[in-house]
């Protein structure tokens, strides 16, 4: 049977018809085929037991064994949260080592690496300093001429690599671009308070430098060859030792209890009904006046109301339809410092949350009157 004109001409160019064009950029379709080599399965499966870990050593500190379902929802909270977090902050404070590979630029030397963050984020700080504070022109003066120095050494590291000092410093500019989101990222979580208040500046500061030392090195790792992996392993012992060190006195566990909301750091105002209020009376030794009180001298309990009782207390858990409370005053009496903890039903208290500033309110002095 002899095929028509018409539907060779169609099959020769269906045919030749290549793949349908991609929408993405070039640079967009190489992170994400980056992003697929991630074992993101494995990576939430490990994430999510680390997490139930996290809650079961929490829970072990405070002395309290709650339901297996909580140990397993709140360790993938923990997992999403805290640890799927911390390797998404990983991969944004490495911009600066995969963005010229992303850009199928030249891999920067270790020298290279390190004096190019080096002026990226110098140069960030002189401006941050002198549109803050300009009247601080000494710090601005001698941070200036450093810049100045490392983009003198900078410019003769490029080049020196010959014919090839065009890609070289665009592998350079490259680098120096991925400085700016790993420098942001920082800047957000030291926002969000991670330092305590009481932290004295210089402390603050210290801190900054050594992280932002420890960036510029990591970043700087590939640039070794070889011996980046010997490197890289050693910081990952070190990490983890010191993971160990603070996870034997429960920093990283009450962390990660409070920033997925099982734990409340500080003193909490809480409200509680009357058999919440009785609960609380017949465990912890208040005092009313100056003696000691328990609900066994008024039988009644006449502290108590029926709702609104107002109880201050540090929220060690809540979950699990259970509050567990270390318990300050009950209805203006101070309860006694070695007080027991006491856990109480969900369904029995309400928090008070401080006010949200009123952002759509016009200052007082802006009023205008007719």
């Amino acid at each position: 049977m002899s095929i028509k004109p018409l539907t060779r001409v169609a099959a020769r160019r269906r045919g030749v018809q290549g793949p349908s064009r991609s929408l993405w950029w070039p640079v967009v379709r190489k992170l994400f085929a980056t992003l697929q080599e991630v074992p993101i399965a494995a990576l939430s499966a490990l994430s999510v037991m680390a997490g139930a870990a996290m809650v079961h050593r929490y829970c072990v500190l405070i002395g309290y064994g709650p339901e297996a379902s909580v140990s397993i929802s709140f360790g993938a909270a923990v997992a999403l949260v805290v640890l799927l977090g911390l390797v998404s902050l990983g991969i944004l404070l490495q911009a600066p080592a995969w963005m010229p590979p992303l850009y199928e630029l030249p891999r920067l030397g270790f020298k290279e690496a390190v004096v190019t963050q080096s002026v990226a984020f110098l140069s960030l700080f002189v401006w941050a300093i002198a549109t803050s504070t300009p009247s601080a022109w000494e710090w601005i003066v001698g941070l200036a001429i450093a810049l100045v120095v490392l983009a003198g050494v900078l410019v003769s590291l490029v080049r020196a690599k010959g014919a090839g000092w065009r890609r070289a410093g665009l592998g350079v500019l490259a680098a120096g671009m991925g400085c700016a989101p790993a420098l942001g990222a920082l800047i957000v979580i030291l926002k969000l308070g991670v330092f305590d208040p009481e932290v004295p500046a210089w402390g603050f500061w210290l801190a900054t430098l050594a992280v932002l030392g420890l960036i510029i090195v990591i970043n700087a790792l590939p640039g070794l060859g070889k011996n980046a992996a010997f490197v890289s392993a050693a910081l990952v012992v070190v990490g983890l030792v010191v993971i160990g060190v603070a996870g034997r006195s429960g920093f990283i566990a009450k962390s990660a209890a409070t920033a997925v909301g099982l734990r409340i750091d500080g003193e909490s105002q809480l409200r509680v009904n009357r058999a919440a209020c009785l609960t609380l009376l017949s465990a912890v030794p208040v005092r009313k006046g100056d003696s000691p009180f328990k609900l066994a001298d008024e039988a009644a309990g006449a502290g108590c109301r029926e709702y609104g009782n107002a109880v201050t207390a540090r929220v060690d858990l809540r979950g699990g339809g259970r509050w567990v409370l270390q318990v300050h005053s009950i209805n203006g009496w101070d309860a006694e410092p070695a007080a027991p903890r006491v856990s109480v039903a969900d369904s029995a208290v309400e928090l008070v949350l401080r006010p949200m500033p009123d952002v759509a309110a016009p200052p007082s002095g802006s009023a205008r009157h007719p």
